[in-house]
């Protein structure tokens, strides 16, 4: 047979139910066939079994086949339906004679089945143009890189360097993300905070979390930023800052403790401003107690226009 299809992935957006999904590409085995299903709100992954989660028909077609689910495709779920060819060559020829040609297809059209396997893990790599040349990008060996951080040096080959300590402490109260999107001087009060809180349980502690990176524009969406608190705090402010002022637009943020908002009237940055202290409509706090661990969303409401380096910050007195 050919392998006219030069895919080997497709997605099935989760319906509620078991409804069957179609496999636009060859595969010559149900063993080939992996399947994830992905939480969209959080990432969260989890892998379904062949003949537990679902079952497979049309093994060995051309044309493809068909996912037939036996647990449900939940709402506000995405399947990821994957070919993943084993990497053996398992076709044995008569050293003289006729050879079946049937067998010699198949065997071909599993060369074909691991070169788009191979070029699809690539299309989710870290690649350096072309004209980059041929200059090495082999890290150094795993003694000499432990707790480091990945650096580039003047000609851009990539090595390791020791990890800031302030940076550090940012992503203990925050996010990776988050930290490394924020500014040195946002990382370095994040920190200063931390350490006052845990010198001393009555001094104010202040999270700056980076909810956007320094370049991009801002853009809508819910739990944009996910942290989980480090102890109990009274929130008793919030503010907002950007890099560059929405042209036309306020920028809003709502904040949501397990998915409830803890503003009654949301943070809002007004169009050609940069913090939120301006705003001719204050943020109103509705819920002040943020208990330990409890798992804190941010949500952009409204993105204005052309605004960049969106972060939140939150103040409090430990619990």
């Amino acid at each position: 047979m050919t392998v006219t299809n030069a895919g080997n992935v497709t997605t099935a957006v989760g319906d509620g139910g078991t409804s069957a999904v179609p496999i636009p590409f060859y595969f010559l085995d149900d063993a080939e066939i992996e399947v994830t299903a992905r939480t969209d709100a959080t990432g969260a992954e989890a892998p379904w079994v062949l003949n537990t989660d679902y079952t497979l028909t049309g093994a060995g077609n051309e044309a493809g086949g068909t996912l037939n689910p036996i647990t449900t495709r939940a709402t506000g779920t995405t399947l990821f339906i994957r070919r993943v060819a084993p990497f053996t060559q398992g076709a044995d020829f008569p050293p003289a004679g006729a050879i079946p040609s049937a067998a010699l297809e198949q065997a071909l059209d599993k060369l074909t089945f691991q070169t788009q396997q191979l070029d699809e893990g690539l299309s989710r790599a870290l690649t350096v143009p072309v004209t980059d040349g041929a200059a090495s990008l082999v890290l150094p060996n795993a003694v000499a890189r432990a707790g480091k951080a990945l650096t580039f040096d003047g000609g851009g080959v990539p090595t390791t360097g020791a990890i800031d300590d302030a940076l550090t402490a940012a992503v203990a109260s925050a996010t990776a993300s988050a930290a490394a999107s924020a500014s040195a001087a946002a990382a370095s009060e994040a920190a200063a905070a931390a350490s006052a809180s845990a010198a001393a349980n009555s001094a104010k502690t202040v999270f700056m979390v980076a909810i956007t990176n320094e370049i991009d524009t801002v853009i809508t969406g819910t739990a944009v930023i996910t942290i989980r608190m480090p102890f109990a705090m009274t929130l008793t402010g919030v503010r907002a800052s950007l890099v560059t002022a929405s042209g036309a637009g306020a920028v809003t943020v709502d904040i949501k403790e397990g998915g409830a908002s803890v503003l009654s009237t949301p943070l809002t940055i007004d169009a050609g401003e940069t913090t939120s202290t301006t705003a001719a409509t204050p943020a109103v706090i509705s819920d002040t107690a943020l208990a330990d661990d409890a798992e804190i969303t941010f949500d952009i409401v409204t993105a204005g226009s052309g605004a960049v380096g969106l972060k939140v910050t939150l103040v409090g007195d430990p619990v």
